[in-house]
């Protein structure tokens, strides 16, 4: 089980999932459960006479993380205890089972109104704690529902689709008009007609059951590569103001009820299959340009150097055979990939670097492969102008005699070369790769790619380790030696 996995299991377990006790009668119950993944010692007979003072009927397991809870469901109490087939590990040092349980259930039952749901819920996982609102909704229990449900959805990353539709509506009905005066005011300058984006991976609730949306297209592309391997989504769509629940301004939030939504565009980014059958077709003129990472950097940092220069030439061959160029157009961009950086004397800001890495490149005493000579003006203009703005770039491909009777060809090399070196951002952080700037259809499908070369693949020469780092993943081992 792969760490996507294992973080999706924690936080997923179901209160529907919970075997109760009174089910346990004989041996081969136990071992029938045993094997299904429940972590069960003792029958309801064999436990009543370890346990005399807890009721079985309360004692209920889960094949999940958490194996065993406590819940009572007329008195809304559910955590879980630290039982794990027939021994019991006490949270407190020196506890009983039933000494530890009794002391819990009587400390949630003195608190009053609120305070014994908040009691309850603090320590479930995101799932059961959405669960838990649900059951507290359907039996009327709304003191002061909303705000739990407000500060515990904040805690929570996944499992936020089980808050049925309707306990939605209900919990809306029950904002206060302090709490809908706040809302109002979160959201008065967004326009009548507001754009949203939802990012969704392997894991996601589906669209159709998810109340969550949020106004920034990066953070929404954060969401959906940052668990998923596979089948990944960029969601846009558009909303009325008057529909958004709640917002939340640290990641541009807003709640929305489905029904409200209408989807405008759908971007199925290509996952761990689509990056093996990519590098399928360029492993050749890869391996042949990652060679000439011999080069010496002005500045070979973790950033900027041979690792980075390395990626950008693997995903701009990627987008160069998915645009069907031909092996010479992806020669002058394996070019530009390795020489791009190498003029470059930090990591900050320097809109300079190109030019100086143009001029490294022209005096390269390497004879590069695939040319009839070691020097090509399509590969000096994409590194020397791949640091300037767009318009800079454009405007000079219209303005060289050369460049000028082939535009159209360069422009598309300028934008899969610009897009490649964006795509690498991921290095930086999830949130450091700005939608905003790829430029083209296909790149836009390329963010988990990139978070996936980033993470797993072997780049430089100093990786003496596999892709996976020694840990093979039934999931995300790629045969793709660098």
């Amino acid at each position: 089980m792969g760490i996507i996995d294992t973080i999706h299991r924690v936080k997923n377990d179901s209160i529907s999932d919970l075997l109760c006790l009174e089910n346990i009668k004989t041996e081969a119950d136990k071992e029938k459960y045993n094997n299904d993944g429940y972590l069960i010692g003792y029958t309801a007979d064999e436990f009543k006479q370890a346990y005399p003072s807890l009721d079985t009927s309360k004692i209920h397991f889960c094949s999940g993380f958490d194996k065993t809870f406590y819940f009572d469901r007329e008195k809304f109490i559910l955590f879980n205890i630290f039982l794990f087939g027939d021994k019991y590990v006490s949270p407190i040092g020196n506890g009983s089972l039933e000494d530890d349980v009794m002391k819990l259930v009587n400390d949630i039952e003195s608190k009053s109104g609120d305070g014994i749901y908040r009691s309850a819920i603090l320590h479930l996982n995101d799932r059961m704690r959405m669960e838990y609102l649900n059951l507290l909704l359907e039996n009327d229990k709304t003191q002061d529902i909303y705000e739990i449900f407000m500060d515990f959805y904040k805690m929570s990353d996944f499992g936020c689709g089980s808050v049925s539709h309707d306990n939605m509506r209900k919990l809306v009905s029950l904002k206060s008009a302090a709490e809908k005066a706040e809302t109002a005011e979160l959201i008065k300058d967004l326009p009548d007609e507001v754009i949203l984006y939802r990012g969704e991976g392997d894991k996601s609730t589906p669209t159709g059951q998810s109340f969550s949306w949020t106004l920034d297209i990066n953070m929404a592309n954060f969401f959906a590569t940052r668990w998923a391997d596979q089948n990944a989504r960029l969601i846009t769509a558009k909303t009325k103001k008057e529909n958004i629940i709640e917002y939340f301004d640290t990641e541009q939030e807003c709640l929305v009820m489905p029904d409200d939504i209408e989807i405008i565009n759908i971007i199925e980014m290509y996952g761990t299959d689509g990056l093996s059958d990519k590098f399928n077709k360029v492993a050749d003129q890869y391996h042949l340009y990652r060679d000439l990472m011999l080069i010496n950097f002005e500045f070979d940092s973790q950033i900027h150097g041979e690792a980075h220069s390395a990626r950008v030439l693997l995903l701009s061959l990627m987008l160069a055979d998915a645009h069907g160029l031909s092996k010479r157009d992806k020669t002058i961009l394996s070019i530009a990939s390795v020489y791009h950086d190498i003029g470059r004397t930090h990591d900050g800001i320097d809109d300079d670097h190109g030019d100086a890495s143009a001029e490294l490149y022209q005096d390269d005493p390497f004879h590069l492969p695939d040319l009839t000579s070691c020097y090509n003006p399509v590969s000096e203009f994409l590194i020397r102008y791949h640091s300037l703005p767009d318009e800079v770039g454009l405007a000079h491909i219209q303005e060289n005699t050369e460049l000028s009777k082939n535009d159209k060809k360069n422009t598309l090399l300028f934008n899969i070369f610009k897009d490649a070196d964006a795509l690498d951002r991921i290095r930086l952080g999830y949130k450091d790769l700005d939608m905003n700037q790829l430029r083209l259809d296909e790149s836009k499908k390329m963010p988990l790619i990139a978070r996936l070369v980033f993470q797993h693949l072997k780049v430089t020469w100093d990786d003496d380790i596999s892709q996976n780092d020694g840990q093979e993943d039934d999931d995300q081992a790629m045969e793709m030696s660098m």
